[in-house]
């Protein structure tokens, strides 16, 4: 997915506003465990180490093999979260790119929207992700070049890429 945002990115984004971001997890940042020992005890707090860290983990893939049979048992209704990190930059404050560039930022960072929830959303088009037809007609001012999103078929490849995935998951 992020090459797919990346490429949407240089496609789309006519500012060249979006850039993707890292999200960088220090080991030296404490880590908290809130917890309790039993129903009726209160709750507690421990800091972690990275050795009680690697502990933890190890102890929620195991109940995970446990309850899946090693994985001769699917897990329903599950989902798996995954952060993709982008940034809207102005090349000015806020006020700025209002007052010398003469820009609406909330058009800025719509498109930028846009972009992300499009490619994310396996290219829905844009049309479909917009609510009432005065917001699609300023859309169609502005930024006409996003009403292409999401209305090309998908590549034989991209599509077995899709199928793959879904069996993965399943």
């Amino acid at each position: 997915i992020v090459k797919k945002l990346d490429s949407a990115f240089d496609e789309y984004d006519v500012d060249s506003a979006l850039r993707p971001t890292k999200i960088i997890v220090e080991d030296n940042v404490g880590w908290k465990k809130n917890y309790q020992k039993t129903l009726l005890t209160p709750q507690e707090k421990k800091n972690l180490s990275t050795e009680d860290r690697k502990q933890e983990k190890d102890k929620a893939f195991d109940l995970l093999d446990a309850l899946s049979k090693s994985g001769a048992q699917p897990i329903n209704y599950s989902e798996l979260h995954v952060i993709v990190a982008a940034t809207h930059r102005f090349d000015y404050s806020l006020i700025d790119t209002v007052i010398r560039s003469s820009e609406n930022p909330i058009v800025s960072v719509e498109r930028s929207a846009l972009i992300v929830a499009s490619t994310t959303h396996d290219d829905t088009p844009v049309a479909d992700l917009v609510l009432g037809p005065s917001r699609l007609s300023s859309i169609k001012e502005h930024s006409p070049g996003l009403l292409e999103m999401g209305n090309h078929p998908k590549t034989n490849k991209e599509a077995e890429a899709a199928e793959d995935v879904e069996v993965t998951l399943l």
